[in-house]
């Protein structure tokens, strides 16, 4: 459900270039896997071909037991900033070494989207800045969030972007009903049809008018609690927004939003 990797590298791109100037020096750092190695390549590429510069590259392994040596290289070379690809576990080990390095600025430093809402004692510096897809803006997500709070857990603590996780069997319901199958290569085909217009509008609390509609042999249209999802024939959603948080330091699940990104269209 969530935005891909070529999508987000460049919200950050412009993010960074509308902060330090599209023609700044930033150093790089990734976790050794898909996500990290994946997202830093979509980054590299959109702010290179925006005029930027990379200083330093680091890609770390992140179990690790320390990441001190990882750390001196994130912080060498005067760079004007820091783009870092990093979970709150590694981000943990990196966050001690980086700021006894005595060149690392926090409020340069801009993260991808798992590198925010990190707990104590992860919890990232104030003024460090990452992006998100957005995942408040379905017309149902107020009811989503009354259920959450009536039904889940109390001793887990409420965070927005677990809806993405919420939508998710609504989809593959009504993309199995269209396919009338329970093969995934079928389902996965109709991903695309059961979520983008025209067809039929519903979302979880208005589920029945879309099997209704399916069952009729028509389109529909299901918006989930998080937005607007309108898969493509990728399998990544078209339209997207994408929200810009900054950190308090406070260790907070949700950062506050300093910005909004929209990207729309295949």
């Amino acid at each position: 459900m969530a935005p891909p990797d070529s999508i987000q590298g460049p919200v950050v791109a412009k993010l960074i270039a509308d902060s330090l100037g599209a023609n700044a020096t930033i150093n790089v750092a990734a976790r050794n896997d898909t996500y990290g190695v994946g997202l830093l390549d979509a980054f590299k590429n959109a702010w290179t071909a925006g005029g930027g510069k990379i200083g330093t590259e680091t890609v770390y392994n992140p179990d690790a037991p320390t990441l001190d040596t990882e750390a001196q290289q994130i912080a060498s070379g005067s760079p004007d900033g820091w783009f870092l690809v990093s979970f709150c576990g590694d981000w943990g080990k990196l966050k001690g070494p980086l700021q006894r390095a005595g060149n690392w600025d926090p409020k340069k430093t801009f993260g991808g989207d798992a590198l925010g809402g990190c707990p104590a004692p992860n919890e990232t510096l104030a003024g460090m800045r990452n992006s998100r897809g957005d995942v408040t803006s379905g017309t149902s997500n107020a009811s989503w969030v009354k259920l959450y709070k009536e039904r889940a857990n109390k001793s887990v603590p409420f965070s927005s972007f677990s809806v993405e996780a919420f939508d998710a069997p609504y989809v593959a319901f009504l993309a199995a009903l269209a396919a009338g199958s329970s093969d995934t290569n079928a389902i996965r085909a109709k991903l695309p049809a059961v979520t983008s217009a025209p067809g039929t509008q519903c979302d979880f609390t208005t589920l029945k008018t879309c099997v209704d509609a399916i069952l009729a042999g028509q389109d529909v249209d299901f918006e989930g609690a998080s937005g607007t999802i309108a898969f493509n024939e990728f399998g990544d959603p078209s339209i997207v927004t994408y929200v810009i948080l900054e950190s308090k330091g406070d260790g907070a699940i949700d950062d506050p939003v300093v910005g909004r990104v929209t990207l729309g269209g295949k």
